[in-house]
């Protein structure tokens, strides 16, 4: 019941079943078996964000930026907390120190997959489509994305109805992915 791993994996899992409710409460166990950890609060915020529970989302960021913000003292260059911090600014609408933090996970750590995605997730959240659309091609078209996570993320809806997102649905639907 104490081991951090198991809540949040099974945490993921569940958000890649797009069983929201669970995955919510699992990150939320995980968060408490790991007071450290930023990645269950901040994802979280994004499920409370998704639901259109803003009240909540904004609660819990302004506990997670503590979190985060004691992280990166002692992590300068930890890219994740960086894209995925950049979510709980937007949550409590600071969107210049958000795009800040996500031109640092860019800078960090440009070609790696995970910050492009979440990059292109916040960039949706922010109605910044076309940039959002960009980062999302690329690490679509390498094939170096979860169909499941793309499917069943809410900041993504932004993008939905998009002829190039949906086009980019068509290629993670295809039989070979």
């Amino acid at each position: 019941p104490r081991l951090f791993e198991a809540h949040y994996y099974f945490a993921r899992t569940r958000f890649h079943q797009g069983r929201m409710d669970d995955a919510m409460a699992l990150f939320r166990s995980a968060a408490e078996a790991d007071p450290a950890d930023y990645q269950s609060c901040c994802l979280r915020i994004q499920i409370l964000r998704g639901q259109g529970r803003i009240d909540e989302a904004q609660a819990e960021a302004r506990d997670a930026l503590e979190v985060l913000e004691r992280h990166l003292r002692l992590n300068p260059d930890d890219a994740r907390a960086y894209h995925l911090g950049a979510g709980t600014l937007v949550a409590l609408g600071e969107v210049d120190r958000a795009k800040r933090w996500l031109n640092r996970a860019i800078e960090i750590d440009p070609d790696d997959p995970i910050v492009q995605y979440n990059v292109a997730c916040n960039l949706a959240t922010l109605g910044e489509i076309d940039e959002a659309i960009g980062y999302l091609a690329n690490i679509v078209e390498a094939g170096r994305i979860s169909p499941a996570w793309i499917l069943n993320d809410e900041d993504l809806a932004n993008l939905r109805g998009d002829p190039r997102y949906e086009k980019l649905v068509q290629i993670l639907r295809a039989p070979d992915n």
